[in-house]
């Protein structure tokens, strides 16, 4: 006979283990079925990466993050919750102001008389106070009627939507405020933003046979940006945090997956009249089938397991790609339906580490109150790769380690978007070259009479071998996606239910949802495409898995709970 349990947790992300984590503190026999070796989903901190100068060792506790990588939101309400388990487990948050130090670039462009700051070389821009200097020079700034994020937050969802290049084309912003403002938006925004009418095909690869698969324009939804709250998440908060410890009189920075890591410590602790949890690693899970008291899953490795209840807390692209085939009846038409709406992202990470500060401007050593650091380039990559000339698509480096400037000295490239599509194809060797000669082009004040030498700027870890770290989450086969998003062509109506229709489990029962994609709908102040949103979906429908299992043949009841909790 399979083992049995309360409840089976499908996926060790974020999401999953603290579900897990809340049902076995109720008391629930839970165990958790994670298809990769290790903990964190898309959470994946790598401390084997940072070299010696030379190149010969590994320069120990600098860990650089292959997916999620800053806390984006303070402490206190409404993310109380989530401030509060970071505590719990000794971890404090070190903030990086996001408006300071942060470089403008425009290659080539030989106006710079309207920048009020001098540049570090011919091509950069340096600002030493927030972005709003930008948009009181630009109409940016996000308290001006006229400013972008505004305009997303202050959208009228009775009127049709639009899309955020329809939005940028009306506001007629002039000068470089048009091309800061693409890349405001899909720098974290994990969807293609063409301001043109070129088509791609952004979806995860080798998604044969997904009719939703298909070639966009411009598809990232005004109306998805104002419902989801991503302008309060990108904009309104001003610095990023890095997950830390107090180590004497020193600050030190941690590794991200260091906090599902302490919270799947937990699940599995021994307590008094509490069963300890149980996770089984490299069990991918093929099939959930009904069973007249529950489920029964079945995983690749051939082994069933039957549950009271089940968490699923799988990535859209995942769901996009196998939900029907795993889940049979549990997915029925109306989740199929919601990836017309909500889209798998693709994102790609790219490190790269130099032997010297290429980005330096006198920042102090290890002093707290650095910036960021962030390096922008909103004119866009050399995109001939595509066949396409430059069209103001965006691109961001940002350092790992801004408050280190005594090294190492690493810069990670987010790829979303156009970019992603750009690197997806090219080895590690290419792909560190464009990041390289795209940096340089920012910090380089002679690229043509004076190119950089790569392979004495960098750390090698052989002759023929940079020391670079590229993640790609689209092509991972247990995440196919990034983080999620809303594409424009539908109704508002529809885009207002997408998160809730995914998340709903009165038609799926005993089966439930959780996951980034489905935290607005759990508490409508947490944004998707975040940590602390799969966090809190995690949080919740553990509270309704405990709810349902109290009385689990009383539907009606259940029901009305869930009806007025969620209204």
């Amino acid at each position: 006979m399979p083992e049995h349990f309360d409840c089976i947790v499908l996926g060790a992300g974020i999401a999953g283990v603290t579900a897990a984590r809340e049902l076995k503190n109720k008391g629930k026999k839970v165990l958790i079925l994670e298809a990769t070796k290790h903990v964190g989903g898309r959470m994946r901190s790598n401390e084997d990466f940072v070299l010696t100068n030379d190149g010969r060792e590994v320069r120990k506790g600098f860990p650089i993050e292959e997916g999620a990588h800053f806390i984006h939101v303070k402490q206190g309400s409404p993310y109380g919750k989530y401030g509060n388990e970071i505590k719990r487990h000794g971890f404090e948050r070190i903030g990086f102001n996001k408006g300071n130090k942060v470089r403008i670039a425009y290659p080539g462009d030989p106006d710079q008389e309207n920048w009020g700051f001098p540049p570090p070389a011919m091509y950069a821009h340096l600002y030493d106070s927030d972005l709003g200097k930008l948009g009181d020079i630009y109409n940016f700034n996000p308290k001006s009627k006229n400013s972008l994020f505004d305009k997303i937050k202050k959208f009228d969802l009775n009127k049709k939507d639009q899309t955020v290049g329809e939005l940028v084309k009306a506001l007629a912003y002039k000068g470089k405020a048009t091309p800061m403002s693409y890349y405001a938006i899909s720098a974290h925004t994990p969807g293609i933003l063409a301001p043109g009418a070129e088509k791609f095909k952004l979806s995860p690869p080798d998604h044969a046979g997904d009719t939703w698969c298909e070639p966009v324009n411009d598809n990232i939804s005004v109306a998805g940006l104002k419902v989801d709250k991503v302008p309060e998440q990108i904009f309104d908060e001003k610095s990023e945090y890095r997950l830390c410890r107090k180590e004497g009189h020193d600050t030190v920075i941690c590794r991200f997956d260091a906090l599902p890591n302490a919270i799947v410590k937990e699940f599995l602790e021994k307590a008094a009249d509490i069963i300890p949890g149980k996770i089984l690693y490299e069990h991918e899970v093929i099939k959930v089938e009904q069973l007249d008291n529950g489920v029964r899953v079945t995983t690749g490795n051939g082994k069933d397991f039957t549950a009271d209840s089940l968490i699923c807390t799988f990535s859209v692209g995942i769901l996009m790609h196998k939900g029907p085939q795993i889940f049979g009846q549990f997915f029925p038409e109306e989740k199929r339906n919601v990836f017309k709406i909500i889209k798998p992202g693709p994102i790609a990470k790219v490190s790269i580490q130099f032997k010297d500060c290429v980005w330096d401007y006198n920042q102090k050593v290890n002093n707290p109150d650095n910036g960021m650091a962030i390096l922008v380039n909103p004119t866009g990559p050399d995109q001939k790769i595509l066949g396409l000339a430059d069209k103001g698509l965006p691109r961001t480096f940002f350092t790992s380690f801004p408050n280190l400037e005594n090294g190492p000295y690493v810069i990670t490239a987010l790829l979303m978007g156009v970019d992603y599509l750009i690197m997806k194809d090219a080895d590690d060797k290419k792909a560190a070259e464009i990041m390289f000669r795209s940096i340089e082009k920012i910090y380089n004040s002679n690229p043509e009479g004076n190119p950089w030498d790569w392979k004495k700027m960098l750390v090698w870890k052989s002759k023929s071998e940079p020391n670079v770290q590229r993640t790609d989450w689209g092509k991972d086969p247990w995440t196919r996606c990034g983080n999620s998003y809303i594409s424009y062509g539908k109704s508002i109506s529809e885009i207002k239910l997408v998160r809730e229709t995914l998340k709903n489990p009165l038609t799926t029962i005993p089966v439930f949802w959780a996951g980034e994609a489905t935290a607005p709908a759990y508490n409508n102040q947490y944004q998707p495409l975040s940590v602390h949103g799969a966090y809190i979906s995690g949080i919740e429908a553990a509270k309704d898995v405990s709810r349902f299992l109290k009385n689990r043949y009383d539907m009606a009841s259940f029901e009305q709970y869930y009806t007025s909790k969620y209204k």
